[in-house]
């Protein structure tokens, strides 16, 4: 912040500045500046960037798939072959082009609230995420993040469980929530990357500070091909609305929610996560030609014995 008072009479202008960079390829923006003087917007600021001749277009030659396979009893069902699925684009059957029973190349980012609201309970979180990363090893690309009212990058996305260990020893609590405009931010980083990637968030409670809408979350997400496991605290009249939203965004992209009564309990539910990661196949193929646009994907099993959980669309730039 720097101050933009003036000592000739004039227009009144704001107490306040700030400089935005644009990223590469960036088109036209809005930009919203809010101000806060604890935890009051005293100010609030609209600007429009013009156009400067960029589109976003999504790239889509082969459709990625993941899908996870449980029986009755919501167990993993392991060693099936290709034969034994079915894959449907936009309602009609298609040929799959790759097939393996697992994957090693994943990218994982672990997005943790680090709000006010998390003061009492941020030491557990930091001993059960240190213990996820220690299952985790190098097996996977790792990124930590952690948000309150604005998103801190505290590792970057590589196979070095240390550094990320080192990052989540050093988290403490304090400001809003502003879980929304985190997400987003973080599809973003993942969309540079090829592969499978998924996002593991963490938060306790409802969305208060984001500038961004849940529709905008959502179709980053699309947009961006990640899986999503979405880690909450036990329902409230309060958050409901918050929770709802993710456990629909992680049943649409193949992932799971998971809501819980106390901090302690997200150790179990890493550990769950980290199962579930390795249950996944792999499936991919050509996307049939046709226009640009939203496409809805199914896979099932041939035979109908199990339940099929994976991503239920993506977004086709056309051909």
């Amino acid at each position: 912040m720097s101050s933009s008072r003036g000592g000739s009479p004039g227009p009144m202008r704001p107490d306040w500045s700030f400089r935005w960079e644009a990223p590469p390829g960036a088109g036209e923006r809005q930009i919203v500046a809010v101000v806060y003087a604890g935890d009051a917007v005293i100010d609030r600021f609209h600007i429009k960037t013009r156009k400067v001749g960029a589109t976003q277009e999504v790239d889509v030659s082969l459709v990625q798939l993941y899908p996870v396979v449980v029986d009755r009893r919501g167990r993993f069902v392991k060693g099936l072959e290709l034969a034994d699925f079915d894959v449907l684009d936009q309602g009609r059957p298609v040929e799959v082009q790759n097939f393996a029973e697992r994957t090693s190349d994943s990218s994982l980012a672990l997005l943790l609230d680090v709000s006010q609201s998390m003061e009492e309970k941020i030491g557990v979180v930091r001993t059960a995420c240190a213990r996820f990363v220690d299952q985790l090893g190098d097996r996977h690309a790792t990124s930590l993040y952690a948000f309150n009212h604005g998103l801190q990058r505290l590792a970057p996305l590589e196979r070095n469980p240390g550094a990320v260990k080192a990052a989540v020893a050093g988290l403490t609590a304090g400001g809003g929530t502003a879980l929304y405009d985190a997400l987003i931010q973080v599809f973003d980083d993942l969309k540079r990357i090829s592969g499978r990637r998924a996002v593991v968030v963490f938060s306790d409670g409802r969305d208060e500070r984001s500038l961004s809408s849940w529709d905008a979350v959502a179709r980053a997400g699309r947009a961006g091909d990640v899986i999503i496991y979405a880690v909450g605290t036990q329902s409230n009249e309060d958050s409901r609305r918050s929770r709802d939203d993710l456990v629909s965004m992680a049943e649409e992209t193949g992932g799971r929610a998971f809501f819980i009564k106390r901090a302690e309990d997200l150790r179990g539910v890493l550990a769950d996560i980290l199962l579930d990661l390795d249950a996944q196949y792999v499936l991919s193929y050509p996307p049939p030609e046709g226009p640009a646009g939203t496409r809805a994907v199914e896979v099932r099993t041939a035979d109908g014995k199990y339940k099929v959980r994976c991503r239920q669309q993506y977004v086709y730039g056309g051909r």
